[in-house]
């Protein structure tokens, strides 16, 4: 499984826990919805680290919980 699909499904599966939706997510993250969105349908492999961490700092969490299965 490919990095971009792996962020892909463990985004969807904390957003969802949350009950939070792209929109609050890109609120609380500061970026666009396109990028959430990006995110969410795995459109790309390359992810910049300080978009990276806007989303944890969102979710409240570490790499390492992110990444947990």
């Amino acid at each position: 499984m490919g990095i971009a699909v792996t962020v892909s499904k463990n985004l969807k599966r904390e957003m969802e826990k949350r009950g939070m939706t792209k929109e609050e997510l890109a609120k609380k993250s500061q970026l666009s919805v396109g990028t959430i969105t990006n995110l969410l349908n795995a459109k790309t492999d390359m992810v910049r680290i300080s978009t990276f961490v806007r989303v944890l700092e969102a979710l409240n969490m570490t790499y390492a919980q992110f990444f947990e299965e």
